[in-house]
């Protein structure tokens, strides 16, 4: 079963792949990405009735995106990847899938907006 990441928009979307059928969940993930990614990913596994040891290949959307969506992503299916001892795929809107030994790093779109932390009050 294949495990299906997309990050790269403000509407994510992730997907289980087994036996030629599918079944994906599509959130507005804007502003609690980093908080939903896997409890969404948790949910869609329990409606399929299956359970993570299934999973025998992670796919992710490596860019064009936004920094913090593509971060969240990938990081999250290398963590599922090393967990589960299973391969990353990385994918985009322009290429096929490329197997890969080590962690994938993302592609941005533009550079990071980066600032310096402002005084709490």
């Amino acid at each position: 079963m294949n495990l299906i990441i997309d990050t790269t928009g403000k509407e994510v979307e992730i997907a289980l792949l087994a036996n030629g059928k599918s079944d994906s969940i599509r959130w507005d993930g804007a502003g609690n990405l980093s908080e939903t990614l896997l409890l969404k990913i948790g949910e869609l596994l329990k409606r399929n009735s299956t359970d993570k040891q299934k999973i025998s290949k992670i796919v992710v959307s490596t860019g064009p995106g936004s920094y913090t969506g593509l971060r969240i992503g990938v990081t999250t299916a290398n963590f599922i990847a090393f967990s589960l001892n299973v391969p990353v795929v990385e994918t985009c809107a322009r290429s096929l899938g490329t197997e890969f030994a080590a962690p994938l790093i993302p592609k941005y779109g533009n550079e990071p907006f980066i600032t310096k932390q402002r005084p709490r009050l």
